[in-house]
C-alpha cells in the first residue's frame, strides 16, 4: 500500500502518523522506566552525652541529596526510643513532617519534594528522656522514586546515656554518676 524511498522515509500518510506514533510511546516508555539514581546520606548529633532523665534533650538530624539524580521526595524518618517524651520538631523550609503526640514516644517523619543535588536539610528534634538507661536512637533517609546507589551512608545512630537528675538543697544543679549497689 506505500512505497518506501529511503530508509525512514514515508510517503503513504496513515504511515508516517503511525510510525510516529509508536515511536513517541517507545521514547515515553523508556524514559519512565529508567529513574536516575540518587544517593541521600545522612547524619545525626545529640545535645548532651549523659542526658538527664526530665531534662530537653536535642537530636539533629542533617539529610543531603548528593545527587547526581533528583528524588520524586527525600524522606527523613526517626523512630525515637522509647524511653523519651517528644516536646517539638523544627524542620528546615518546605517540608512536611508528621510527629508524634507532645509527651508520647513514636516516630517523626519529613518529607521533601524534588530535593535538588546538593541541597541539605535538618530536622531538630526536642525530647526528654523519661527513664535511665541508654537511648539507642536510629535515623533514616530514602530517596522516593529513584534507587539509591549508595547505602551505606543512609542510616545514623546514637547512644547516650540517661541519667537521673536532681537539685542540691541550695537549688544547684547536681548530676549523680555511678552505679546500682553499694560503692
Amino acid at each position: 500500500m506505500y512505497s518506501r524511498t529511503t530508509p525512514r522515509t514515508f510517503r503513504h500518510p496513515l504511515a508516517i502518523g503511525l510510525a510516529v506514533g509508536v515511536c513517541g510511546l517507545t521514547a515515553g516508555v523508556a524514559s519512565a522506566a529508567t529513574p536516575t539514581a540518587t544517593d541521600v546520606a545522612i547524619t545525626q548529633t545529640s545535645s548532651l552525652s549523659p542526658a538527664n532523665v526530665g531534662r530537653d534533650l536535642t537530636y539533629t538530624l542533617t539529610a543531603k541529596n548528593i545527587g547526581p539524580g533528583v528524588p520524586k521526595n527525600l524522606v527523613v524518618n526517626d523512630t525515637l526510643p522509647a524511653a523519651v517524651a517528644f516536646v517539638r520538631h523544627t524542620a528546615s523550609p518546605g517540608a512536611s513532617c508528621t510527629v508524634p503526640a507532645a509527651g508520647t514516644s513514636g516516630a517523626v517523619r519529613c518529607t521533601w519534594a524534588d530535593a535538588p543535588v546538593g541541597a541539605e536539610y535538618t530536622v531538630t528534634i526536642l525530647v526528654r528522656p523519661t527513664a535511665v538507661g541508654t537511648l539507642v536512637n536510629t535515623v533514616t533517609a530514602s530517596p522516593q522514586g529513584s534507587s539509591d546507589p549508595v547505602t551505606t551512608n543512609d542510616t545514623a545512630t546514637t547512644s547516650i546515656r540517661s541519667i537521673p537528675f536532681a537539685l542540691a538543697s541550695n537549688g544547684a544543679r547536681c548530676t549523680w554518676v555511678g552505679t546500682a549497689g553499694n560503692d
